[in-house]
């Protein structure tokens, strides 16, 4: 499962081109998530939607939701 990047909009899910198995869900909170089959799905969503992006250094997807970082407590 990844986070969508915000910035892509309701009206520009039906275009992203989806790999087989794949599905678009959402969390708790309402925000877009896909459910892929395994890595090699990842690699090829992101291959064929990155022209969604308006910059190159944005991440298509994340493994936690945008905005939230990964804490570790010791």
């Amino acid at each position: 499962m990844r986070w969508l990047n915000p910035s892509i909009t309701p009206e520009q899910f039906d275009l992203l081109t989806m790999p087989t198995g794949s599905r678009m869900a959402f969390d708790r909170l309402d925000q877009p998530v896909i459910l892929f089959t395994d890595e090699w799905s990842i690699d090829y969503f992101v291959d064929k939607n990155k022209s969604f992006l308006s910059t190159s250094d944005e991440p298509l997807l994340s493994p936690l939701p945008f905005g939230e970082e990964l804490t570790v407590e010791s």
